[in-house]
């Protein structure tokens, strides 16, 4: 079941998106339900008491929290970095800021359909995606363990022969694990390496500077000498990547 959370203060506009989303869905094989929602601080209710959503449709201009801070607290203060995050909204000077979010995208009001049903759609793969894509490895006492890529915060050596991988709840160790192997089956997966001993996942990082990183879990670690300026490049075109998407 898809779970999907709209957000608007004005109900002219949540009975419509109500009814694109609708619209879109009823045309593919998905199951679906919708919570409306007139205010941030409703919609951050529901989720602190427990309930969960697939894709959430935000508008960024609200009285009280704004659909930006919602971003703010859906990543960083309830770890969720799953729900892929959609805004439609008449105020756009704030856009940028959304970036740092990993927002799926933004769509203009006046809501032209074609693009709405787009952009819906394209969220709705990205969750199919994320349903099948994990990390199978061998964990050192557990033996087996297969869990989601977008659960893994960062991949680093740790002692003799031996390779952490910190996830969002939990944190595995990979004996006679190779870094270089690991991150070859990330690649594709916006895995950076910032160190020789450091492996990071781009959507879980909240601030970086030339010399450091911070995760949404608030560890910071170092981005080696050598590798500053490809860090740098990485993230400049996965950023650009980012805001290319956001856009469509």
């Amino acid at each position: 079941m898809l779970r999907i959370a709209i957000c608007d203060d004005e109900d002219i506009h949540i009975r419509q998106i109500n009814q694109l989303v609708s619209d879109t869905l009823t045309k593919i094989p998905v199951l679906f339900s919708t919570d409306s929602f007139s205010s941030g601080e409703a919609l951050f209710y529901n989720l602190q008491n427990g309930t969960t959503y697939d894709i959430a449709l935000l508008d960024i201009h609200m009285d009280g929290i704004s659909g930006i801070d919602i971003a703010g607290k859906i990543r960083n203060h309830l770890k969720d970095d799953k729900i892929i995050l959609i805004y439609i909204s008449a105020y756009d000077k704030r856009a940028k800021e959304l970036f740092q979010f990993n927002t799926h995208r933004f769509l203009s009001k006046p809501i032209e359909t074609h693009l709405f049903e787009e952009a819906l759609l394209s969220a709705v793969e990205l969750w199919k995606e994320q349903q099948f894509q994990n990390f199978i490895f061998k964990d050192r006492k557990l033996g087996c363990v297969e869990i989601p890529i977008n659960d893994i915060l960062y991949i680093e050596n740790s002692h003799s022969h031996c390779v952490d991988v910190v996830t969002t709840d939990a944190t595995y160790t990979i004996y006679n694990g190779r870094l270089s192997d690991i991150h070859e089956k990330l690649s594709s997966s916006d895995f950076i390496l910032i160190h020789q001993s450091t492996l990071i996942n781009f959507h879980h990082v909240r601030s970086v500077t030339y010399e450091e990183v911070t995760m949404s879990n608030k560890k910071s670690l170092s981005i080696s000498g050598p590798k500053r300026k490809e860090v740098r490049k990485l993230f400049y075109e996965i950023r650009k990547r980012q805001e290319k998407n956001l856009w469509l």
